[in-house]
């Protein structure tokens, strides 16, 4: 259907996708999941080709409305609770049970875990905060955390206060 008019042409072509907007979704995540190797690539190289521009347009938008960016951040910051809130909760709970849960750092190596649980009558365990939500573990820390429980350590994630909760529960 060809349209010389292109406000009849973009309505159209509105009132299609809003039409077949579940058909298209499930074939997409048919595809998603079939080839999720073409697609990463595929993203991938849209992101390297639009990186700049994303880039102008954000910093762009973040002149024209500093009030909308501020009102974002401190909403993003009050629903998100930051990985030093749940360290400093882990090591409270550390210390009411009459032990030490120090820092640390493997200066030789990247990947160490944040903390060291020294409790009475158990076993050193090596813990790693991440931020609720949002954290994620780096390949370097996977390998270090593998190498720790290789040599028969006790390694564990913990991404919420409710997963310090648990940590207490299990040992």
């Amino acid at each position: 259907m060809a349209y010389k008019d292109p406000e009849k042409k973009r309505a159209y072509q509105a009132a299609w996708h809003a039409a077949h907007r579940e058909e298209e979704r499930a074939k997409s995540a048919e595809y998603r999941a079939m080839y999720p190797d073409k697609v990463r690539a595929s993203c991938a190289a849209y992101d390297a080709v639009h990186r700049e521009e994303r880039r102008a347009y954000a910093a762009a938008f973040a002149a024209a409305n500093p009030e909308k960016i501020r009102a974002r951040a401190a909403a993003y910051r009050g629903s998100h609770p930051t990985e030093a809130k749940v360290e400093k909760y882990l090591v409270d709970r550390v210390e009411l049970l009459g032990g030490m849960c120090p820092k640390f750092s493997d200066p030789g190596r990247r990947g160490a875990p944040d903390r060291l649980v020294c409790l009475p009558g158990h076993p050193t365990y090596f813990v790693e905060l991440k931020r609720p939500k949002l954290g994620k573990l780096d390949a370097h820390q996977i390998r270090y955390h593998a190498s720790l429980r290789a040599a028969g350590q006790r390694v564990w994630v913990i991404w919420s206060s409710e997963g310090v909760d648990d940590f207490f529960a299990e040992i």
